[in-house]
């Protein structure tokens, strides 16, 4: 009996599903995968455009055309769309007067062949009985959004961003009804202290966001007074306050920020603009349901609960608009919004600030501010002991991390979620580099589904496609299906596109 069900993000680029999709997906149902987050929804020009073969057979198992990119495994996998991508689909103008808003341009090229093969991939999904979600369906909306809606204020807080964001959901729902719902990668507010970091906290207050404040009756000057004042008192940490504050719960973690009103104001504003804009979507999904007679489902992924909050998600608000949660159990050092890489940033931008703040002081600082506190992988630690020093972030990730630390994030989503394993869907990645990110081996894959199962999670979301290793494909497949090997048999023709 498989032990979770496995979920399958495609997209960035599409192409190497599209080029022979009736095999991968007869694969995949093989090594257990029964959903698919499909997206975004574009296609690279420049891609060898290589059909299916006309005579039903097995298809390219090796070369370009097999399942790997001949632009790299890299291309687009994480970082949003590339400026010369072709959207799958041309606007519907309607939808867009509708709203009071300008539809995005047409698409240079609409590469009609491979819409067909996209919706065909879509429709054979369906027939094997699998969940479908499309991924930042409001991705490519028009003015004054260009582009990919991206995190933060502008898209939360602007009106006009924001009609534009949703009349492309309600075109992009509409144009592909195969898909049971949406998949929303944010927007949220920034989590990150490192200067220049994109989801840097301390940049999230611009001008245009002062409209917004006032509506929901915060005075935006006190805002950034406030926010400008926690900087400050970050820069200025001795070792003694460091200290002292750590481990001492909410009323210790208010000392270590000054006990400061406006600093709690701040961040309250940062929820209440992210719940009122949620809301919105929720809104639409409904009305979406209603005018087509079939659900809408909506689903989020935020960081996992231990950043959630400081990216402004209320649970106990918005869990009830959403059918899914999609915690993000990234775990890597260094790249982007891993585990290790996070904590090790706010350890050394503290340190940068405060030059007479030592590393163990720094890591104490960083667990009174986000309640993390990282097991050692020193050999011979004693049960309990924590991390200390970067340099223990480079010997891997003991057991007591998936073991207590994950395994315990899974059941706070679940919590989050009502109590209801099957609303949470945990969203993970590993392979060469997930997000640019240091590699996440296929054994840490193996104890990381492990520990997701052990906090109560019943399926997860692979993302994506485009970082499979065959190590990672053989552990997914031995754990949620039928073990794949390469070589053996008609499944073992599965080439890997990292493989």
């Amino acid at each position: 009996m498989a032990e979770l069900e496995a979920w399958m993000r495609i997209g960035q680029p599409l192409e190497p599903v599209l080029s022979d999709p009736e095999r991968i997906l007869d694969a995949w149902q093989s090594g257990g995968v029964r959903g698919l987050v499909v997206g975004r929804l574009a296609f690279l020009p420049d891609y060898p455009d290589a059909p299916p073969p006309a005579d039903g057979g097995s298809g390219p198992t090796e070369g370009p055309a097999a399942l790997s990119s001949p632009l790299g495994p890299a291309v687009g996998s994480w970082g949003g769309e590339r400026a010369d991508a072709a959207w799958a689909f041309a606007p519907n103008h309607t939808v867009y007067r509708r709203w009071g808003v300008e539809p995005p341009p047409d698409p240079v090229q609409l590469l009609p062949q491979r819409r067909e093969r996209l919706v065909q991939l879509l429709e054979s999904a369906r027939r094997r009985g699998w969940t479908i979600y499309l991924f930042e369906p409001g991705a490519g909306a028009g003015p004054p959004a260009p582009g990919a809606p991206g995190a933060g204020g502008p898209l939360i807080t602007d009106e006009g961003r924001r009609r534009a964001y949703l009349a492309r959901l309600e075109d992009t729902i509409s144009q592909f009804p195969q898909a049971d719902g949406v998949l929303l990668d944010g927007p949220e507010w920034g989590y990150e202290i490192a200067p220049g970091h994109r989801s840097n906290l301390f940049e999230d207050l611009p001008p245009p966001v002062e409209p917004a404040a006032q509506a929901l009756g915060f005075d935006y000057g006190r805002l950034v007074a406030a926010k400008d004042r926690l900087s400050q008192r970050l820069h200025k940490l001795s070792r003694e306050v460091a200290t002292l504050n750590a481990g001492g719960g909410l009323f210790a973690g208010l000392s270590l920020i000054g006990h400061d009103p406006g600093i709690v104001s701040w961040f309250t504003f940062r929820t209440r603009a992210l719940t009122a804009f949620y809301k919105h979507v929720y809104s639409l999904t409904e009305a979406l349901t209603r005018a087509r007679g079939r659900q809408v489902r909506l689903a989020i992924g935020p960081r996992a609960p231990a950043f959630a909050p400081l990216c402004g998600y209320d649970f106990p608000a918005t869990a009830p608009m959403f059918d899914l949660i999609l915690p993000k159990l990234y775990i890597w050092h260094r790249g982007v919004d891993g585990f290790y890489g996070t904590v090790a940033r706010y350890v050394e931008t503290l340190m940068d600030w405060n030059p007479g703040l030592w590393e163990p002081e720094a890591f104490v600082a960083v667990r009174a501010l986000l309640g993390i506190a990282l097991p050692s992988a020193e050999p011979n630690a004693a049960p309990g002991q924590t991390v200390t020093t970067l340099r223990e972030l480079e010997r891997g990730f003991p057991d007591a991390f998936f073991r207590d630390l994950l395994s315990t994030e899974v059941r706070r989503a679940i919590a989050a979620a009502d109590g209801y394993p099957w609303k949470v869907l945990p969203w993970v990645d590993s392979g060469r580099r997930p997000h640019g990110g240091d590699p996440v081996t296929a054994g840490d894959l193996r104890r990381l589904l492990l520990a997701a199962k052990e906090g109560g999670a019943r399926h997860f979301l692979y993302h994506n496609h485009g970082h499979l290793t065959s190590a990672e494909w053989s552990v997914i497949s031995d754990y949620c299906g039928s073990s794949w090997r390469a070589g053996q048999g008609l499944y073992g023709r599965y080439i890997l596109p990292d493989g």
